[in-house]
């Protein structure tokens, strides 16, 4: 294995606890900013009308672009990530591995950029 994919390697390994624990945390805090504004009960979340608001709108954009988040994030780091690392250093099969990684680094950067735009719709009221 060559040193700069070793290195790259042991860098995702050790970024990617950090990263998880940030996310549970965002959830947790998001999920408490929901309870504290009152829209975390079913006469709220459970209600049509509520999800054609703006605020509706702004909140089922951000639970959709955090979902979207976890999933690319699950991909990179248990999917792409480890097989770019087994692959042997310089290998077609790595640089594959690596540019996938890459663009789904990116595209989740995208979405994390959209779900601050839907956190901001929210606290401006929709």
């Amino acid at each position: 294995m060559g040193l700069r994919q070793r290195l790259f390697q042991q860098l995702g390994v050790r970024f990617r606890s950090v990263g998880w624990v940030a996310i549970v945390v965002l959830v947790i805090t998001g999920l408490i900013n929901l309870r504290y504004r009152g829209w975390l009960r079913w006469t709220v979340l459970g209600e049509p009308a509520f999800w054609r608001t703006g605020l509706g709108h702004a909140l089922a954009g951000k639970v959709l672009g955090v979902t979207l988040m976890v999933v690319l994030s699950a991909v990179h780091d248990f999917v792409i990530g480890p097989a770019a690392g087994r692959a042997e250093a310089g290998s077609s099969r790595a640089l594959t591995m690596r540019r996938r990684a890459a663009v789904l680094a990116r595209v989740n950067a995208l979405v994390a950029i959209l779900v601050v735009l839907a956190a901001v719709l929210l606290v401006r009221g929709g």
